[in-house]
């Protein structure tokens, strides 16, 4: 989630340049983190914490953070060493405005950094629960490791910290999923959350060597800082319990909506998909053209998929690909299955972007930390972001138009950018994506833009879409950003981003769903028995989705004004696919379409928009039915 660095050096030829690595290590963490950031000096006499709710490269350009370094780093430079720990959060639970959130911070005897989610903290700042946790073990144990190890045996998530402890200036590195690396010289120690951090650190300040280690999942080291000396330890923790269900929460709304009824639109005889579906047509016998198109997915099968992950499976297990994991139920389960099943070693990767729910984030720890996998994170802006967000949504409210939905989601497009790019980094050949299987292809998105495309098939990425479709949505597009002006705000060229990666840049992925089905029955089963895996209940009995924080919103506003949704065209896809019948389809798809109002004003509340005030709005839109 977070990312997390830190230094101790006993060299004195080295201090003079403690400024300049706090700023490289900034700059280079701050890709995992832009809420808040901080940092702690300290010695062998004392420490020193300064931090801001702003992104690093605000915060080493601010007055009082030079003044701060100038002064902690003089009281330093007769001492026996200086360190340095410092932290760029992604904010997850807790506003960064409260500076309690916020770290490095004091707790007791020690002073800590965590990267990570601790998904049964009984406090919602879960940092804090776990350092006063760790504090109190110590009080009594008065050991390091013995207190670690007791701190971790009852929770459960991901964890990687780091700890300075005042009584006796030693250092506590532990993680219980790998997502943090180290260099050791004798006279100083460096670590971060990445190795490419650490690489390109190394690399600038031109350490004599990047012999860079991997601290392993469940494992953890104890540094003295005042001699050097080393002592590594497991953290032997025993396989994490099953999470409680999440208690449903009520939400506060004192108004009803008007609700039309549907009922009376035409459908498909065969699947579900009303009249107002872009571009259908139904023959003599009520079937619509999308079933009597429809081709069921050809898989390439469980050998074809072996075959090719057998040209990238290490032999000594090391790092031999990248999965993105969302923390939804396919990528998780695909996680599971390329490291459990496959016996492929993988580093995921997720690209938060500002939506993701908290839930995902929990199940992201889950099932890196029960599979001990290294969990990267990516992050822009995320204060950015969400005013993109609340921008477009307010100019599509001046002149609605249900085929610029979309627009609010650009902003994730990144995660297929990040998919290459770490891949390249980590010198790595592979790229997995669970998102796939032909029941996620919803053509009414570019219907919308009024434009009728070829049936899909085989579950074509984006980028297969014919040159012409591309050109013709550009055009739609542009047309609709002159017919309202407001879309050309400061957003104007992270949607035009968007658009190119996902209409342009190649689709090198393997997609894991299309070599072996998707078995809906199984992904719940083994993710919650086996992983303790959370459903969001709040979103409903459907799960398919739950981690995008404006799927609630996009298909709440489709479902009123074009009598369906997202869930219709996904119901529909499974019967054509034989795995559920159409009086089935019906009552799920009338499940899945109640209003998610609890999942909607969070996220109004994210993105900063008033929840009452946009309902409204909506319901005086003239639906097209």
């Amino acid at each position: 989630m977070c990312g997390i660095f830190g230094k101790v050096t006993r060299d004195k030829a080295k201090y003079s340049f403690v400024r300049s690595e706090i700023e490289n290590l900034f700059k280079l963490s701050t890709l995992r983190g832009k809420d808040s950031s901080g940092i702690c000096i300290r010695d062998n006499n004392k420490g020193s914490i300064f931090k801001l709710p702003i992104s690093a490269e605000k915060l080493i350009k601010h007055y009082n953070f030079n003044q701060f370094c100038n002064k902690a780093l003089e009281e330093s430079k007769n001492q026996e060493f200086i360190s340095f720990m410092g932290q760029c959060r992604l904010m997850t639970n807790g506003s960064s405005i409260i500076e309690d959130y916020n770290l490095p911070t004091k707790f007791g005897e020690i002073i800590a950094v965590h990267n990570g989610i601790i998904t049964n903290s009984i406090l919602e700042n879960d940092s804090a629960f776990l350092f006063n946790k760790l504090n109190t073990l110590f009080s009594k144990e008065n050991s390091i490791a013995n207190s670690a190890i007791k701190m971790l045996k009852d929770l459960n998530g991901s964890l990687n910290i780091a700890c300075q402890f005042e009584k006796n200036n030693k250092l506590l590195l532990a993680t219980n999923n790998g997502s943090l690396y180290y260099y050791l010289d004798k006279d100083e120690l460096v670590y971060a959350s990445e190795r490419i951090f650490l690489e390109k650190h190394l690399f600038k300040f031109k350490y004599e060597h990047l012999d860079i280690v991997q601290l392993s999942a469940q494992k953890a080291l104890i540094y003295d800082m005042e001699t050097g000396d080393i002592k590594h330890f497991s953290l032997d923790k025993d396989q994490y319990e099953s999470i409680e269900q999440m208690k449903k929460l009520k939400t506060n709304i004192d108004f009803k909506y008007f609700k039309r009824d549907i009922n009376q639109l035409k459908k498909c005889v065969k699947c579900i998909l009303p009249e107002t579906y872009p571009y259908i047509k139904f023959d003599k016998d009520g079937v619509c053209n999308f079933c009597n198109h429809y081709q069921r997915q050809k898989l390439k099968g469980e050998e074809s998929l072996l075959k090719r992950l057998d040209k990238y499976r290490s032999k000594d297990g090391s790092v031999d690909c990248i999965i993105g994991l969302s923390g939804g139920r396919d990528s998780c389960y695909g996680l599971h299955l390329l490291k459990k099943k496959y016996g492929m070693n993988p580093i995921a990767y997720t690209f938060d972007w500002g939506l993701t729910t908290d839930i995902s984030r929990k199940n992201q720890a889950l099932m890196t930390s029960a599979l001990q996998v290294e969990h990267i994170i990516r992050t822009p802006n995320i204060i950015k972001k969400r005013r993109y967000i609340r921008k477009n949504v307010n100019s599509w409210l001046k002149k609605p138009h249900l085929g610029m939905i979309p627009l609010f989601q650009a902003g994730d497009k990144d995660f297929y950018h990040y998919g290459r790019q770490l891949k390249d980094e980590l010198n790595l050949e592979l790229t997995v994506l669970c998102s796939g299987y032909q029941l996620e292809q919803r053509e009414f998105m570019i219907g919308f833009m009024g434009i009728d495309q070829p049936p899909v098939r085989n579950n074509h990425d984006f980028y297969y879409h014919p040159l012409s479709t591309k050109l013709k949505l550009a055009y739609k597009y542009s047309l609709e950003y002159l017919k309202n002006p407001s879309y050309i705000n400061e957003s104007f060229y992270d949607s035009i981003r968007a658009y190119i990666i996902s209409f342009f840049a190649k689709a090198d992925f393997l997609y894991l769903f299309n070599y072996i089905p998707w078995n809906e029955n199984e992904i719940n089963n083994v993710l919650k028995d086996q992983y303790g895996w959370i459903s969001d209940k709040g979103y409903g009995d459907n799960q398919w989705r739950m981690g995008d924080g404006q799927t609630a919103f996009n298909n709440y506003i489709y479902y009123k004004l074009a009598g369906f949704s997202e869930y219709d065209a996904f119901r529909s896809n499974q019967i054509r696919e034989g795995l559920i019948t159409r009086d089935k389809a019906l009552r799920l798809a009338t499940e899945d379409n109640e209003p998610k109002f609890k999942s909607i004003k969070e996220f109004f509340d994210l993105v900063g928009l008033p929840f009452e005030e946009v309902m409204r709005k909506i319901e005086t839109i003239e639906p097209i039915f």
